[in-house]
C-alpha cells in the first residue's frame, strides 16, 4: 500500500473539530477498499476521494444560516 493513507490523515489531524476526524485506519481501510474492488491504485483512489470530500466541504459554513432561515415547526 503507498503512503496515500497516512497523507489523508495528516491533513484530517487538521480538521477544527477532532469529533469530526475519522480513525486513520478506517480511511486507510476506505481507500484500500475502494481500490480492491475499483481495480485502480491506491493512489488513485485517494485523490478521487480526497476531491469528492473537498467538494462536499465547500460553503459548508453558509449551511447553518440557510437552514436557520428555513425553520421547521411541528
Amino acid at each position: 500500500m503507498t503512503t496515500a493513507p497516512t497523507v489523508l490523515s495528516i491533513a484530517l489531524d487538521e480538521t477544527p473539530d477532532p469529533a469530526l476526524r475519522p480513525p486513520p485506519v478506517a480511511v486507510a481501510v476506505a481507500v484500500a477498499e475502494l481500490s480492491r474492488a475499483g481495480g485502480r491504485p491506491v493512489w488513485q483512489e485517494f485523490l478521487d476521494l480526497d476531491e469528492f470530500l473537498t467538494g462536499l466541504g465547500e460553503g459548508a459554513e453558509l449551511r447553518p444560516a440557510r437552514q436557520a432561515a428555513h425553520p421547521v415547526h411541528g
